[in-house]
């Protein structure tokens, strides 16, 4: 599973583009989502804990205006972060 994230760099004023890669995924679960445009979902929030040597992430996504979040949790061994550059 790899989800792409985009925070936005006070310093610079412009964002930084990375990539999760979750890897050995054990479980992925993802409640109902409706949504318009993709670009509409955004990571409102994340919280994880480490049990029994698994990664156990749950995020909070936004479906933009005037939809319902949603969660979506994934449970893997291991979690690798890649910066990458997108091409204009």
């Amino acid at each position: 599973v790899i989800i792409g994230i985009c925070p936005f760099n006070e310093q610079r004023q412009e964002y930084d583009y990375f990539k999760l890669h979750f890897t050995s995924v054990k479980a992925l679960h993802l409640d109902e989502i409706n949504f318009v445009r993709k670009a509409d979902l955004e990571i409102y929030g994340c919280d994880y804990e480490v049990k029994e040597n698994l990664l156990q992430v749950e995020f909070t996504l936004l479906a933009g205006f005037g939809q319902q979040s949603c969660l979506m949790n994934i449970t893997s061994s291991g979690v690798r972060l890649e910066q990458y550059f997108p091409e204009n």
